[in-house]
């Protein structure tokens, strides 16, 4: 599970503001005003080529904070932004005063540096799947994160039986993991034909999380 970090010496007195999917909170290469903290929903951090191919480097969820490298370097942020639930809430917060409460909140700033180190550790065994593993691995890997998150046991309650709370496309698996979406697909079929996992009215039921666990070989 993620780490739960207290955002509370930001977010007391700021009413969070809704947004629908596919909002873009700032654009790769663009200087914002701005950090932000994830109240509800999902927001994902795509970066793109300029031919236009788009890789999900990582997904936030609520406590999540972005937009906040640029406070320490004052540079541009390096992704682009953007909700992918069909509702989000969202802290937003002026830079200014984000810098000026983590110079006086020790505590503050020690949750900065817990969240920069969550988020090293996600993207360093990305590095690692995208470098070294096999295609079965990574995805893997993919669905027992989203069962870490988002999952529930399942109503037929046979053990290691879990239910993924969370609809997602094998196009979702396909942005975040780098492959192609027919890898996913192919990969997803024989996990299924393995009686690892099964699908219901649209939603991922895990059957055999050890067999899946043995397979992201984590």
């Amino acid at each position: 599970m993620l780490m739960e970090i207290d955002w509370s010496a930001l977010t007391d007195g700021v009413q969070p503001k809704i947004f629908k999917k596919g909002h873009v909170f700032y654009e790769q290469d663009e200087v914002s005003d701005y950090v932000y903290i994830v109240d509800k929903g999902r927001v994902a951090l795509r970066i793109f080529t300029t031919e236009g191919d788009a890789r999900t480097i990582i997904t936030l969820d609520a406590g999540c904070i972005f937009g906040n490298l640029s406070l320490f370097d004052d540079r541009a942020n390096s992704c682009r932004a953007v909700s992918v639930s069909d509702e989000v809430s969202i802290f937003i917060l002026p830079k200014p005063i984000v810098i000026k409460k983590i110079n006086e909140d020790m505590a503050l700033m020690h949750n900065m540096l817990l969240e920069s180190n969550r988020v090293n550790r996600i993207l360093t065994k990305q590095m690692e799947l995208m470098s070294f593993r096999n295609a079965e691995c990574i995805v893997s890997f993919y669905l027992m994160h989203m069962a870490n998150l988002y999952s529930e046991e399942h109503a037929d309650g046979e053990d290691g039986h879990r239910k993924l709370t969370m609809k997602f496309t094998h196009q979702d698996i396909a942005d975040v993991t780098g492959l192609s979406r027919v890898c996913v697909s192919n990969v997803i079929s024989n996990l299924m034909k393995e009686g690892i996992i099964e699908k219901h009215e649209g939603t991922y039921i895990l059957k055999d999380t050890d067999a899946l666990h043995a397979k992201a070989r984590v």
